[in-house]
Order: structure tokens, then sequence, then C-alpha cells
């Protein structure tokens, strides 16, 4: 069996074990068979959420997918960060297994090459609404008690004073610096940012290791993303058609 054979098994066998269950406990909760538990609570509770409340609880995997879109798109772009990216990774697991979270320490390239994704196509580019819980004033500018307070994230993620050239695609940024705003700040910062870092790692440091991405011929570099973003509160790269063939350790 190929190894795109061997991918249609795993997504197979990953939707039988987590979406079967559920299915058939949501089944049973609905003829009053299934017991009293955590999921239950959780089910009638999700029941009882309206469109925007059910909308805000899908949207970290919303935000999470559409990094890693931009993350498989910028390798198609970027072929030597992805070859070093791919030869760190070798050099941890010998090519001879898959990454681990408890490799994470030993691949700052990759975790530098994460956090550059975030910044370079962050997803929420004026992050999420504030509110002033007293009157204030800031740099000349009154803003009364209660105003929404809409934070440039994008601009700040792309500040030429903070990052050189910021429309360049460069990990090396963050080999020396911690800290960015891709996740908002404050008390209202993403709650699920441990979460979404720690999928995006994974992904990024398995696919690393097993796959290379390339582009269509007669794609330019440019047009892998640069034309084909959707811009709006949520920003999403477009994917075109990519390449993935198995990489040179399989």
């Amino acid at each position: 069996m190929g190894f795109k054979g061997l991918a249609r098994r795993g997504h197979d066998i990953g939707e039988a074990s987590i979406i079967g269950p559920w299915n058939r406990f949501k089944e049973a909760a609905e003829r009053g068979e299934s017991p009293d538990c955590i999921a239950l609570h959780e089910l009638r509770e999700h029941q009882q959420l309206d469109s925007s409340e059910k909308e805000e609880s899908h949207r970290g995997v919303s935000t999470t997918t559409r990094s890693l879109r931009a993350f498989f798109l910028m390798l198609a772009r970027y072929p030597a960060i992805q070859e070093r990216a791919h030869a760190e990774v070798d050099a941890v697991t010998g090519g001879t297994r898959l990454p681990s979270f408890e490799d994470r320490p030993k691949l700052p390239y990759v975790n530098a090459l994460c956090k550059e994704v975030l910044r370079w196509r962050m997803v929420a580019p004026s992050g999420i609404p504030h509110a002033s819980m007293e009157d204030d004033v800031y740099d000349g500018y009154f803003i009364p008690k209660g105003s929404m307070i809409i934070a440039n994230a994008w601009a700040m993620l792309h500040n030429p004073a903070v990052y050189p050239a910021p429309e360049t695609f460069n990990p090396e940024r963050h080999l020396t610096a911690d800290g960015d705003a891709a996740f908002g700040f404050g008390k209202r910062i993403c709650p699920g940012r441990f979460i979404a870092e720690s999928v995006i790692f994974i992904t990024a440091a398995m696919v690393l290791s097993t796959f290379s991405v390339g582009r269509p011929k007669g794609v330019s570099e440019e047009a892998c993303i640069d034309g084909n973003v959707n811009v709006g509160h949520i920003i999403a790269a477009m994917a075109e058609k990519l390449i993935l063939s198995a990489a040179s350790n399989q």
C-alpha cells in the first residue's frame, strides 16, 4: 500500500474512532438511554447555544486550520525554508520515526517557523474587540467608558521597526525573541492559544518529517499566496493545488 492509501486508511480509522462513538452517544441520548455523564451535560449545553455562540465555539478550530493552510502554502513558496526545517526534524528523529511533543525543545527552527506563520499571515488581523472599563486618555485621545476598542494586530505584527521586511517570511526572527500579538493581549487573550500552538507545531513537524510540499508546474512563488488571500475579519490563504510527495527519507 502506498502512502496515499495509508493516509486514506488513517483518515477512515480516525473518523470511525472519534465521530462514530460520538454519533452513537447522541443517538442514545435522544432515546433517553445514555448515562448521566459529562458528555451528556456538554451535549445539552451545546444544544442550548444560539447560532453566534456555536460559531464562537467552532472558531478555534477554524482559525487553526486556516493557519495550517498558510503553513502548507508557505512550504510551497519557500523550498529552502522547508528543506532547513525538514533537516532539523530528521536530525532529531533520525528519519526513522515521527516527531513527538517531547521533541519540541530540540526543534527551535520548527518552533520559530510556526510562530512566523502566525505572524506573517495572522488569521484575525483586527484581533478580539475589547471595551474600556473606565474613561481614559491615550495619546491625546479621550476614550469614554464602554467604548469598543479594536486593535490593529496586523499592523503590530507587520511593523517594520519591530519586524524588518515584514512581508518576508523569516523564521529566524523568532529564534531570539518571544511574544507577539497573534493571539491578542490583556484579559481577553485567546484562551485556546496553547492548544492552537500545540496543534500547529505537531502538524508542522509531522508534515516536515513525511512529506515534501511543492508547487504545480507553471505556478509562481508569488501566486502561491499573494494572489490567493481572502481578506476579512478572518483571513484565509486560499488553497491552490499543491504537490505532496513522500519525503526523501521515506
